[in-house]
């Protein structure tokens, strides 16, 4: 048993795409982020306690320094362990408007009500400060929050780019285990869907460079409505191909959701990036990292974005969008189906990258924003959570 054991690791090592340092590197970079966090560990293990299932687990949100955004901290074990979900803010502010929670004025005015309520049954009046009106009062606070209905968007309305530059579909360009034909497999794989009819949107063509013109007009169609979604799935970065000037000379207050599913990479679109890079300043190279992209769509009123953050394939990035598309349609809130998909779909048998498996992918806004008309199906789409 021992030698057919040793036989199968020796197999599976063979077969590896991925030399192992890069898992390695993961590893330590890990480690570290455990002697980061090693002063709060009692403060984890108070808030984020042992649970017997992913229902009872919390759903935790992150407000970090903006020095520390580039930092894995999805991948530290005390949130992977013990989350249902983790995603993240800019500030309690723009979590609160995000969420459509009720801000301080109007949860004053509620509690100022139920004081005077309370009060009035006990025969006294609101100043007279018992007991009574001050539980009033929180439980009134408390139910403000809960009852809030979550926002949503359209997930059968969604605005999509496909490899705009046609640079990971053709056979040439995706001939290895990992490099899933991203236009083919999105026709036969999304397209075919019944949520999916009314979509619409680009697949690139070969030869051929979209003008900022282009990717204005479809990020305006994402845009209307109030309620709707885009999906970027190509190679490189996001920005690399839809340029910040014209993202930020949109008012995006309209669209809910945008996923963000790139950094995928092969020659072709490496050396294609490499000559880009070089005609950038280095500001421009910032403003395309994965957590600033998403600052600058929510800052132009994006309410949740979905990002990928580091290095990943083809492959994964299709199988996740796969499994991310029916958690919605099951009715999770966005942080928890991104979070759940990436936990159940990405194993290690799809994907060899720990980085990729254990911290690719970042959520950012609002956490409890749901698809409409599934509300109460999936997991829920309260407020609650932990900050």
């Amino acid at each position: 048993q021992q030698q057919q054991q040793e036989q199968a690791s020796a197999s599976a090592a063979s077969q590896r795409l991925f030399p192992p340092e890069l898992n390695e590197e993961w590893e330590d970079i890990l480690w570290r982020m455990d002697l980061i966090m090693s002063p709060f560990k009692l403060a984890f293990k108070a808030t984020l306690p042992e649970a017997a299932d992913s229902e009872s687990k919390p759903k935790v949100v992150l407000l970090l320094d903006n020095e520390l955004t580039g930092l894995p901290f999805e991948g530290i074990p005390a949130l992977q362990n013990h989350c249902a979900a983790v995603s993240r803010a800019t500030s309690l502010h723009t979590l609160r408007v995000a969420m459509q929670l009720p801000s301080s004025a109007e949860l004053e005015q509620v509690q100022q009500q139920a004081v005077a309520a309370a009060a009035a049954a006990a025969g006294g009046t609101p100043e007279g400060g018992s007991a009574a009106a001050a539980a009033a009062a929180a439980a009134a606070s408390a139910g403000a929050v809960a009852t809030c209905a979550p926002p949503t968007f359209d997930l059968t309305h969604m605005t999509y780019i496909v490899d705009a530059r046609c640079e990971g579909s053709m056979a040439e360009q995706a001939s290895g285990p990992c490099s899933t034909p991203l236009i083919p497999w999105f026709k036969s794989s999304v397209l075919n869907q019944p949520m999916a009819k009314d979509w619409s949107g680009m697949l690139g063509s070969p030869g051929r460079v979209a003008p900022d013109a282009d990717f204005s007009m479809l990020l305006e169609k994402a845009n209307a409505g109030g309620s709707g979604a885009m999906l970027f799935l190509g190679m490189g970065r996001f920005l690399s191909y839809v340029t910040p000037a014209v993202v930020g000379s949109l008012d995006l207050r309209g669209m809910a959701l945008a996923v963000l599913l790139d950094r995928v990479n092969n020659d072709y679109a490496h050396q294609k990036q490499v000559y880009l890079d070089n005609r950038k300043s280095q500001a421009t190279r910032a403003l395309e990292s994965p957590v600033r992209t998403a600052e600058l769509l929510l800052a132009r009123g994006v309410r949740t974005v979905i990002v990928t953050t580091a290095a990943t394939t083809a492959s994964a990035n299709c199988t996740l969008l796969q499994a991310l598309l029916e958690n919605l349609s099951a009715g999770m809130p966005v942080a928890e189906a991104a979070w759940r998909a990436v936990g159940t779909s990405l194993t290690p048998s799809v994907c060899e990258l720990d980085h990729v498996r254990q911290g690719g992918i970042v959520v950012m806004g609002a956490p409890n924003l749901i698809a409409e008309g599934t509300a109460g199906k999936g997991g829920g789409g309260g407020a609650k959570g932990k900050k």
